[in-house]
């Protein structure tokens, strides 16, 4: 898992960013966000980033420690946040620009 994709909430809980694509973001999470919600935290690099969550689901089934897979959308990305998503998600091969799956 890369720091860069490592996420703490405000209010608490870890999460850890898999999957963006476009603006589009999934998450697993140890807490789930209510669709609409618009929960905010902290990346492993420093950066802040704040998400518009479109759903929240229970599934304890992958070995990660996390409950909750959150997909929602990225609010305010940055060229300089989405690059550093795709580049901890991705390791810099392989992936097109802005699209990338862990």
């Amino acid at each position: 898992m890369s720091k860069a994709t490592e996420l703490a909430w405000e209010g608490g809980g870890e999460a850890r960013v898999v999957a963006l694509s476009g603006e589009s973001i999934v998450i697993r999470s140890a807490r789930a966000h209510a669709p609409g919600s618009r929960p905010s935290g902290v990346l492993g690099s420093g950066r802040e980033l704040r998400i518009k969550t479109h759903r929240s689901k229970r599934d304890e089934s992958p070995a990660d420690g996390m409950l909750f897979t959150v997909e929602g959308r990225v609010l305010d990305l940055t060229r300089e946040l989405r690059e550093a998503l795709v580049s901890g998600l991705a390791g810099g091969a392989g992936q097109a620009p802005g699209d990338a799956q862990a």
